[in-house]
């Protein structure tokens, strides 16, 4: 029986791993759909008969209710078969050991996985404008995509043969003692993401170093948005093999995030990454790591469709107890010509607006006083599961444009989001990032003005101020319309602090086109800015179809002369700050001076230190009181620089009180 049961295996497995993908099909006749949906029930059929057949060989009963514990390669779920939600339904039914369901159920759950699979390749969303000739380009990508795959696959398994002896890969499922330590590269967003990680790690049983040392896996979350942030995993990748050989260490290293999605060919040959898991995949990683520790390969980077980790209460190791990150959307759709980030983070999604409001809830009850929903673009958001009759269709900035036109969907959009959260949490400050500058119609700055608890901080990602190179880059907007948006913020939000990021040397970008840039610094005079040299990424638009053509000594003199442009107007900004009055969010001991002081952050997103002495409680009787994180506390500014300030602390107070206290104060100047 055991020998039939392993034939069986070895003559399904080349069936079982046969690459596979979606290419963009034309609209469908209903010809065609009975045709399609025909074949769909036939290749399901087939893979329910070969899951029962194959439950019947090993022995097992309907009433013992488990699947034979086949031996089965790790190819990522994006190499199953040809017959796609099948197959992966199939094998992971295999792998865990789960029974054979009912028929219904099978091709019920079939039929999701098989909707799911059309983003294994990422492809621009059907409802983009696209008037390039770009899909040649992405057919020719899929295709490269496949062939990258299948020696993908190969590559694996020549490294790591599979034998008879090779542990159960169900053993996954088992709970595991073993540390990990996980180091993050690159956005808020990657921390999130950690926090999601150790979440699921743990409810797995795995405990939590607290240094490389103690560990006994190592995973690293990394980031592809520029050559730089690569070069540095890379490096710590092979000291970590290097821990391995020179101290004989058992030691599992894995690689996370949009580094893993983007160079999973580049980490498997260089043998450096036992795991290899992509940001749609972390549910799957203690599948994976039980697979490195069977020394069998462990892959996994398949984007999907609708992951947003919505029910998974991240577990935040480090944090301050004060400010904490919510995601509230995934992957992006805007398609930026030099971005690699829709094709490491795949397609938007959004989370249902009850599952951001539960766990921001959770955490004000724990005491957090701060939240920042994050997103790839964030105030693209838009739940259309919880759309009502009284939704309506989103709206972009006037003078803006989008080449996706997924906003016009009814939904909750971001600004009604925005406006549940102000209200549900009057106590707790509300910030969100990265924006894109195309969703800030009008109904969302006057919300923010609404609402005192919604911080006056907004990022509006410029890169360019030309607006030839602003085409090329595909923004959606001129420079016209971005210095619109600009003046719009100002009247409907006073005081508001305004940042940005900014790309020098993109291609083709002459000097007067970057002194452009530097002219619409001077306009703006930015609170805070991002900038950075051109890192040409493949598979973007911009390596596709431009060239890298600014010599990198250009480069980095246009970005210096940006960084000192914007250093200019950060002092003359500081010192406007002086005798000025903030509201300021206490987070925890000063850095320099930890046991005297404090340190936070004003409503504007600006760092604050102070001496750690009692303050009047102007939010009670005005009693001296100790100042703890989390408090609210009243301060006059008495020097400034572009990195932090030094204030006076009036006293302790609440947010509310305290914008009640700024209204009073408008009021009466207005009347005098």
């Amino acid at each position: 029986m055991l020998l039939l049961h392993h034939a069986f295996f070895y003559a399904s497995r080349r069936r079982l791993f046969v690459p596979h993908h979606h290419p963009p099909q034309p609209p469908t006749s209903p010809t065609t759909t009975t045709t399609t949906a025909t074949a769909f029930l036939r290749r399901s059929l087939q893979h329910y008969f070969t899951l029962s057949a194959a439950q019947f060989c090993s022995g097992s009963s309907s009433a013992e209710r488990t699947s034979p514990q086949i031996p089965v390669s790790s190819c990522s779920s994006s190499e199953a078969g040809e017959s796609g939600g099948a197959v992966r339904y199939q094998n992971s039914r295999l792998r865990s050991g789960l029974h054979v369901p009912p028929l219904s159920e099978f091709l019920r759950e079939n039929q999701q996985n098989q909707t799911n699979d059309d983003l294994m390749y990422v492809v621009p969303p059907d409802d983009f404008d696209d008037n390039d000739d770009g899909s040649l380009d992405i057919q020719q990508q899929q295709l490269l995509q496949r062939q990258q795959h299948q020696q993908l696959k190969h590559t694996y398994e020549e490294s790591n043969p599979l034998d008879d002896s090779t542990t159960d890969v169900s053993a996954s499922s088992e709970r595991t003692t073993r540390k990990v330590f996980v180091e993050t590269y690159g956005c808020q967003m990657n921390v999130a993401d950690t926090e999601v990680v150790s979440s699921l790690l743990s409810q797995s049983g795995y405990a939590f170093a607290d240094d490389l040392d103690q560990a006994e896996v190592v995973l690293v979350n990394t980031c592809a948005i520029r050559d730089n942030a690569e070069q540095k995993v890379w490096q710590r990748l092979r000291e970590f093999r290097a821990i391995q050989n020179t101290q004989r260490r058992k030691m599992t290293v894995g690689v996370l995030g949009c580094m893993a999605e983007r160079l999973k060919q580049e980490l498997v040959e260089a043998k450096l990454a036992d795991v290899v898991a992509g940001p749609d995949a972390y549910r799957d990683l203690p599948r994976l790591l039980s697979l490195a520790a069977a020394r069998q390969p462990a892959i996994n980077v398949q984007l999907s469709m609708d992951e947003t980790y919505a029910n998974v209460e991240p577990l935040r190791l480090n944090s301050n107890g004060v400010t904490a990150f919510v995601s509230i959307t995934r992957g992006c759709n805007n398609m930026c010509s030099y971005c690699i980030v829709p094709y490491t983070r795949g397609r938007e999604r959004s989370r249902n607006v009850h599952s951001i409001l539960d766990e921001i809830r959770q955490l004000a009850d724990k005491g957090y006083k701060e939240v920042t929903l994050l997103g790839q673009n964030v105030n693209s958001y838009n739940d259309e599961d919880s759309a009502s009759q009284d939704s309506g269709a989103g709206s972009l900035t006037p003078g803006f444009s989008s080449l996706s036109k997924t906003y016009r969907r009814k939904g909750v959009h971001f600004d009604e989001l925005l406006s549940r959260i102000a209200r549900a949490f009057p106590e707790m400050r509300v910030r969100f990032t990265s924006p894109h500058p195309k969703d800030f119609p009008r109904s969302l700055l006057e919300m923010i003005a609404e609402h005192p608890n919604i911080a006056r901080s907004l990022h509006l990602p410029a890169q360019s101020g030309n607006d030839e190179v602003l085409s090329r880059m595909r923004r959606g907007y001129t420079r016209q319309s971005y210095l619109e948006l600009i003046a719009s913020v100002r009247a409907i939000i006073p005081g508001c602090a305004i940042s940005s990021d900014f790309i020098s040397g993109f291609c083709g970008e002459t000097e007067e086109q970057h002194a452009d840039t530097l002219s619409l610094m001077d306009i703006v005079k930015y609170d805070m800015a991002y900038m950075f040299a051109y890192s040409k990424r493949d598979k973007t638009h911009a390596a596709r179809h431009f060239q890298d053509d600014v010599p990198p000594e250009v480069k980095q003199r246009r970005l210096q002369e940006v960084i000192d442009r914007f250093r200019l107007h950060a002092r003359s900004l500081s010192e406007c700050e002086l005798g000025s009055r903030h509201l300021v969010l206490v987070e925890g001991p000063s850095k320099r001076h930890p046991e005297s002081h404090l340190s936070g952050r004003t409503d504007t997103n600006k760092r604050v230190n102070f001496k750690n002495t009692k303050v009047p409680a102007l939010d009670s009787d005005g009693t001296l009181v100790d100042i703890k994180p989390g408090d609210y506390v009243e301060c006059v500014v008495e020097w400034a620089s572009p990195a932090s300030m030094g204030v006076t602390v009036v006293g302790r107070n609440t947010l509310q009180r305290y914008s009640q206290g700024l209204r009073v104060g408008h009021e009466i100047l207005n009347f005098v």
